[in-house]
Formats: structure tokens, sequence, C-alpha cells
């Protein structure tokens, strides 16, 4: 139906949009972020949890750079050092962090740092993924390439432009609704005012108007003349 069509054009350009604007702060492409959700989505999770769980690790990583003791023992669960850490982007960190991981074999250990590292919920989801290390996740990335799901990257920066241009025109018509709605308000408020006028009239005065324009109109005067002599007869009715 055309609704579910527009529902899910709706739904592409918004996601179009969210990767367009994402894959930059996280320092990869949007073909890259695309294939990390498709690893998250295996484990019950978001784009938006890409964000926080990448944002969450490089934040854990300048701690430890920085020289927060707590961080740098959480890293060395999975025989990470600080050297390690040093000059990588968000993705790298994540594919480090995931190889300490399944390098690691004490697995509660392991799932500690994790833990520790990303947080309880999150962590847990991603647990077994980090558990495949970084060929199994490069692994999973190509499956999302493979299967198609991947939007190629100008498509996805059109896309976002377009909901951009589709968000402008929304706010224009917004203001536009608004100056009809007032000047509807106000066309309103004039016809109840009109009606009041004519309530206040007895039916005698209304019809002694009427006759005084009609003479106007007989006497060979213009019609806006006539209609001048009802107005002000009917406002002389009411005074």
């Amino acid at each position: 139906t055309a609704g579910f069509i527009t529902g899910k054009a709706k739904e592409i350009g918004e996601f179009a949009r969210q990767v367009n604007d994402l894959a930059p702060a996280l320092g990869m492409t949007t073909d890259q972020l695309q294939e990390w959700e498709y690893v998250f989505a295996r484990n019950g999770l978001a784009l938006e949890d890409v964000s926080d769980a990448f944002a969450t690790l490089a934040d854990r990583t300048e701690d430890a750079l920085a020289g927060t003791s707590s961080m740098i023992e959480d890293f060395k669960m999975v025989g990470i050092t600080t050297d390690q850490l040093r000059g990588k982007n968000p993705a790298q960190l994540f594919e480090l962090f995931s190889d300490g991981v399944s390098k690691t074999t004490d697995k509660n250990r392991a799932l500690t740092a994790i833990v520790r590292t990303l947080g309880d919920d999150l962590g847990r989801k991603l647990a077994p993924a980090l558990m495949l290390g970084k060929e199994g996740l490069q692994q999973m990335r190509k499956e999302a390439q493979d299967l198609g799901i991947v939007m190629d990257a100008d498509n996805i920066e059109e896309v976002a432009a377009q909901m951009v241009e589709v968000q402008i025109a929304s706010m224009q018509l917004r203001g536009l609704w608004s100056d009809i709605t007032v000047i509807a308000g106000k066309m309103f408020t004039k016809m109840i005012d009109g009606f009041k006028l004519l309530h206040s009239l007895s039916p005698v005065a209304m019809l002694s108007s009427l006759k005084d324009g009609m003479v106007d109109i007989w006497e060979g005067k213009s019609f806006s003349e006539a209609s001048r002599t009802v107005s002000d007869n009917f406002v002389g009715g009411i005074d």
C-alpha cells in the first residue's frame, strides 16, 4: 500500500542520514559502519549500540593512556598494553580488544574485562562476538557485504541529503500553516462579531436599514454606497 511504501521510504531515509552523520564521527566509511551494524545486529543490538560501544571503548582507552590504573589493569586482563592502544581509531580498538579477549584462555577473566570496559548490559551482549577475535569479526563484516545489506555510499549520501531537504520543507510548511491558522482565526472572529451584530438588532431596525439601502439604489447610487448606508444604520441601531 501507499502508506507502507511511504513508511519504508521514511525509515530508509532516517537510517541513511544517521549513517551518513555517524560514520565520520567514528572515523570510518558508511560501508564500514553498516558492516559493524550487521555484526551488532547478530547479537541483538542496534546501530546506536555501535556508537555507544565504540565511544565507550575509546573513552576507556583515553583513560588508560592518561594513566588511570584501573583502566590499565582492565586492558591487561586480556593482554593489552597501553602502547598497543596508541594511535588507533575506534574500530581498530574494538578489533584489538576482541583479539585480546579471544586469546585469553581464562574466559571468566575475559568476560570480566568485557563487562568492566563496556558495561554490564552491552558487554554481555557483545561477548559472543568479541570471543571471535579480529578475524571472526572481519568474517561477519564480509557476510554483510555478501548478503547485500550494505547500501552504496553514494546512495547513502544522496538519500541523507534528500531527508534534510524534506525536513527543511516540513519546517517551511509549519510556518505557512501557522500563518494560515492566524488568518483563519481572525476571519472566524469577524464572523462571530457579525453574527453578534445581527443578533443585537431588532427586526424593525434590520428592515429599516435594508429599506434605506434599497432607496439609495433606486435613486441611482452605487451598490457600495448603498451597502455603506445599511452598515451605518446597523451600527446606529446598536448605539
